[in-house]
C-alpha cells in the first residue's frame, strides 16, 4: 500500500507553480477531453476534430475581437465628445472675447462722448461767462458816460 501511495504521490503535481502554468498543450487536451464529452461520441478523423478546435478558437478570437471594437468605439465616443466640447468650449470663449471687444469699445465711444460733452459745457459757460462780462462792461459803460456828461 505504501508503494502504491508513493507511486501516486509522485505522479501528482509536484508544487503550486506546476499548477499556475497552463499551456497550449493543456487546453488542446482540455478541449478535446470537452469535445468528447459533449458529444459522447469519437470523433471521425484527427482533422476533424482540429477543424472542430479550429472552430472553437476562431469562434472564441472573434469574440475578443467584438468586445475589443465596442471598447474602441466607447473610445472614439468619448474621444468625440471632447472634441465637440473642446470646440464648444472655443466657440465660447471667442463669443465672449468678441463680446469683451464689443464692450471696450461702447466704453471707449461713451468716454469719448463724455469729454466731448464736458467740452462743449466748458465752452459754453465759458461763452456765458464771457457774454455777461461784455453786458456788464456795457452797462458800466453806459454809466460811466452819464456820469460824465
Amino acid at each position: 500500500q505504501q508503494q502504491q501511495q508513493q507511486q501516486q504521490q509522485s505522479t501528482r503535481p509536484s508544487s503550486a507553480s506546476d499548477d499556475d502554468f497552463y499551456g497550449f498543450s493543456d487546453l488542446f487536451r482540455d478541449t478535446v477531453k470537452d469535445r468528447l464529452k459533449a458529444n459522447r461520441t469519437k470523433p471521425a478523423s484527427a482533422w476533424e476534430e482540429l477543424g472542430a478546435i479550429g472552430g472553437d478558437f476562431v469562434s472564441g478570437f472573434l469574440d475578443v475581437l467584438e468586445e475589443d471594437a465596442r471598447q474602441l468605439e466607447k473610445e472614439t465616443l468619448s474621444a468625440d465628445d471632447m472634441i465637440s466640447n473642446t470646440e464648444r468650449k472655443a466657440k465660447m470663449e471667442e463669443k465672449y472675447r468678441r463680446e469683451a471687444e464689443e464692450a471696450a469699445r461702447r466704453a471707449e465711444e461713451a468716454a469719448a462722448a463724455a469729454a466731448k460733452a464736458k467740452e462743449e459745457a466748458e465752452q459754453r459757460a465759458q461763452r456765458e461767462i464771457d457774454d455777461m462780462l461784455e453786458d456788464l462792461k456795457r452797462k458800466l459803460g453806459n454809466r460811466d458816460g452819464a456820469a460824465s456828461g
